[in-house]
């Protein structure tokens, strides 16, 4: 986890940032507090792709199928903020290296090893 930065948002939603665990094309990813002290991971978008009116929908589909989808194996999706500026979404911290980490370390590993 990295720290946040000058211009990093300090609460989104109900969960106050307290780092950043990462980035990608959508925006950027904190670990945020809930208001009962459980972690979760928060992901904002990014502002240059608020005006597009295809990604609000489809950003607004992986909030819905992240309710839709539950199991041992799946993070728990905690909240969204579909109609906030910016929008984001939440779902349960889960501690562990990142994808990028895991490569690094063992190699990109075998298509089929995920079955």
């Amino acid at each position: 986890m990295e720290a946040l930065l000058a211009a990093d948002p300090t609460v989104v939603g109900p969960y106050n940032l307290v780092g950043r665990l990462g980035s990608g094309g959508m925006g950027q990813v904190y670990l945020g507090m809930s208001p009962t002290a459980e972690q979760v991971a928060v992901k904002v978008i990014k502002s240059s792709l608020l005006d597009d009116g295809d990604f609000r929908d489809r950003f607004a589909l992986e909030v819905l199928n992240l309710k839709a989808v539950y199991g041992a194996r799946v993070a728990r999706f905690e909240g969204a903020g579909l109609d906030d500026d910016p929008p984001w979404l939440a779902v349960e911290y889960v501690q562990g290296p990142t994808l990028r980490q895991h490569v690094e370390r063992s190699g990109p590993g075998d298509r089929h090893d995920a079955g």
